[in-house]
């Protein structure tokens, strides 16, 4: 794979570490809810039939096709240290040269030429090379060109007519001219005969193609899951520098997220009491896990809606105002979260309505004097908002 290829693919492994919940789940399988089930990849190869359709200017291909594209560049990649390819041919091996060495050497092992093909054809899984150049191996004849094309050695009429395809009236004509017949010194000549069965390959659509690239770039990730499975290594006692091997993320990142979690259970009340963590969690790192069903379906709904408030710059200032405000308003010992002016009550409740709808909220007023009236007293005594 190339650099961004091998980075997409290494976010992809740590964002499944990181949601798995077992081992033995498959890196990639049919259902979120049934992580054991494997792919079914008609949809996948659906959707690169379409791509590749849009690519190619209508062309048909399938999702195999991409089995013969990567078998021929392999082919490319056994010869790089013997021919010099064209340009446009040698763009489809975006490896620099000790990156071609590593795969050609884990390929077919090192030196013996002539078993480079049986290697390859073991590698596709194939029982012989008969298989693989009958069959998937794309770039033969331009390799067999390439080859003739260096090749200075002179041929005898016969081997002129058999290899060459020379006529033996083009032969003799060459013969009275005291001209060698070597396959390089012929190239002009045949390539002037194959002019009529050459046509240019269509060019891809530049914009569909540059879309394609940019997919491939690494996709940062979100930062809430990440954050719950280091959290959750830290509280079981795990070191960061094994953490970060294994979720493939910085020391750096892994040490901030920590000490933000440190510091929201260090939140206080007026009278000095853990005010996120009761004392029975005061060494934990993470709140309990949701309790049912219900419970983690408005989280995730609620992350979901966050997400979508965070995109634009206003309602993400509004968001962050939220959440301070709810830290610093809650009580693990009680339920709900106090206002003391009705502004800041509507001021929350407008991004908080968002997230959970309003029939899910209770409101509970509560009177310090009981002289006070039914009209406007609400607008300046305490009362609580619990979801």
């Amino acid at each position: 794979m190339t650099a961004e290829e091998a980075d997409v693919i290494r976010h992809y492994l740590s964002e499944k570490r990181i949601k798995s919940k077992s081992d033995n789940e498959l890196f990639f399988h049919q259902t979120v809810e049934n992580k054991f089930e494997q792919l079914d990849i008609t949809p996948l190869s659906l959707a690169v039939n379409t791509i590749l359709k849009d690519l190619s200017g209508g062309l048909y291909f399938r999702l195999y096709h991409l089995r013969h594209s990567a078998l021929s560049r392999l082919q490319l990649l056994l010869h790089t240290d013997q021919l010099r390819l064209p340009t446009c041919v040698d763009a489809l091996l975006p490896y620099d040269d000790p990156k071609r060495q590593e795969v050609r050497t884990l390929v077919t092992g090192h030196g013996r030429l002539r078993d480079r093909y049986h290697a390859l054809a073991a590698f596709s899984g194939h029982s012989s090379p008969e298989i693989s150049l009958s069959t998937y191996l794309h770039f033969t004849d331009l390799l067999l060109g390439l080859y003739l094309q260096q090749h200075r050695r002179e041929l005898t009429s016969n081997q002129a007519q058999v290899l060459l395809g020379l006529r033996p009236h083009r032969i003799r004509l060459r013969h009275r001219g005291k001209q060698v017949i070597t396959p390089a010194n012929t190239a002009g000549f045949l390539r002037k005969r194959l002019n009529r069965y050459i046509r240019p390959a269509p060019s891809p659509r530049a914009s569909r193609a540059a879309s394609i690239d940019a997919s491939l770039q690494p996709v940062k990730q979100r930062q809430y899951e990440p954050m719950l499975a280091v959290l959750s290594k830290i509280q079981a006692g795990y070191d960061h520098r094994e953490i970060a091997w294994f979720y493939q993320l910085s020391t750096e990142q892994i040490e901030e997220w920590h000490q933000s979690a440190l510091a929201l259970r260090d939140l206080t009340t007026d009278k000095q009491l853990p005010r996120l963590f009761p004392r029975s969690r005061r060494h934990q790192l993470l709140p309990p896990e949701p309790v049912g069903v219900a419970e983690k379906r408005d989280v995730a709904k609620a992350l979901a809606d966050c997400r979508k408030l965070y995109q634009s710059p206003q309602e993400r200032d509004e968001l962050r105002w939220l959440i301070r405000y709810t830290l610093t308003h809650f009580n693990s010992s009680r339920s709900g979260i106090r206002f003391d002016d009705p502004s800041t009550f509507q001021r929350f409740m407008a991004i908080a309505c968002q997230l959970f709808d309003w029939p899910r909220w209770r409101l509970s007023l509560r009177y310090t004097d009981k002289k006070l009236s039914n009209n406007g007293a609400t607008a300046r005594l305490p009362f609580r908002a619990t979801p």
